[in-house]
């Protein structure tokens, strides 16, 4: 049974969230050395959520990788800060890029459509697209919003899909999207040269 090794006030002083401080507690009580599969199952936690945290461990120097990378192991000056034994020393968060780009797709969502969705709800998938395909930039996601705008927007029909539950709803369906706005911008780019060349 795991019990927490970590003081909350400590948990407070060093900015970790709920579940960093999980996975770092249950890290600390199991060895210090598993897998993101086998703390995920010890915590009752998605893998992904026990991966994120992971990383952030990484990121911010609180502890290395291993061979593989789904396993990171606490530093011991990071173990005596969380258990009280060092003196805490805060520790600055940093936003990720992913998270920031994620933020910056939903507020120009928004802007373009004159909605409010909230930029967090919809980060996982976000981050999922630009994890998995590293080519995916700001422009691609905002192609793809100004295309459903232009064609779902003006639509009856199709109106109440116009929303980031659909458009970023899965890596696979957002890339269908993606191709779908390639060729609708490409066609328009097509059109307007024959308008040129037809000299009107």
């Amino acid at each position: 049974m795991i019990t927490s090794v970590i003081k909350h006030d400590i948990r407070s002083a060093l900015k970790l969230t709920c579940m960093q401080y999980v996975v770092m507690d249950a890290m600390i009580q199991t060895g210090n050395n598993k897998t993101s599969e086998y703390i995920a199952a010890c915590i009752g936690a998605p893998v992904a959520q026990v991966d994120d945290v992971l990383t952030y461990i990484q990121d911010n120097n609180l502890g290395r990788f291993c061979e593989t990378k789904s396993v990171v192991i606490l530093s011991d000056d990071t173990i005596n800060q969380l258990t009280g034994v060092a003196e805490v020393k805060p520790v600055e968060r940093k936003k990720k890029e992913s998270v920031q780009i994620a933020d910056d797709v939903i507020k120009l969502f928004n802007h373009v459509n004159g909605t409010r969705y909230e930029p967090a709800t919809y980060a996982h998938v976000i981050n999922s697209i630009v994890k998995q395909h590293k080519e995916i930039t700001a422009t691609h996601f905002e192609s793809v919003i100004r295309h459903k705008f232009l064609t779902w927007g003006n639509d009856d029909t199709m109106r109440e899909y116009n929303r980031p539950g659909t458009i970023f709803r899965s890596v696979q369906k957002f890339m269908q999207y993606l191709d779908d706005a390639r060729v609708y911008w490409g066609n328009k780019t097509k059109e307007n040269l024959d308008y040129v060349e037809l000299g009107r």
